[in-house]
């Protein structure tokens, strides 16, 4: 838990198995109770992951009743390798994580859907 916050963080994929060239979206929820400025950055294998034409990230902020909340979408238009994504949530005092594994398949091979969340 981030100091001085009440944060709970939700990772979620729509698929933790991808065929490889295909895309998929991975969503950062971040629940909080109070009003903080709340900084959200996805990592892939541990380097920032950067706006571009072949990762979409798309953030919203909303509130529902006294809760807020923000979410962070995470297109990636073309997989080519397995990796384990990071949702990094900081508010200036301290960084909270919570990773997701994308692994990729390929042509013929099957596989079971896993998620992993550390």
């Amino acid at each position: 838990m981030l100091p001085g916050t009440e944060y709970d963080i939700v990772v979620i994929s729509n698929e933790t198995s991808v065929y490889e060239g295909n895309s998929t979206e991975l969503v950062c929820t971040v629940f909080y109770q109070r009003d903080v400025n709340i900084v959200i950055t996805w990592l892939r294998a541990g380097v920032p992951v950067q706006n571009s034409s072949e990762n979409v990230i798309i953030e919203q902020d909303m509130i529902q009743g006294s809760r807020q909340f923000r979410t962070s979408f995470l297109q990636i238009c073309s997989v080519l390798k397995s990796a384990v994504y990071t949702c990094s949530v900081s508010n200036g005092t301290g960084t909270e994580e919570e990773s997701v594994v994308l692994n990729i398949l390929f042509d013929g091979e099957c596989c079971r859907k896993k998620i992993t969340l550390y």
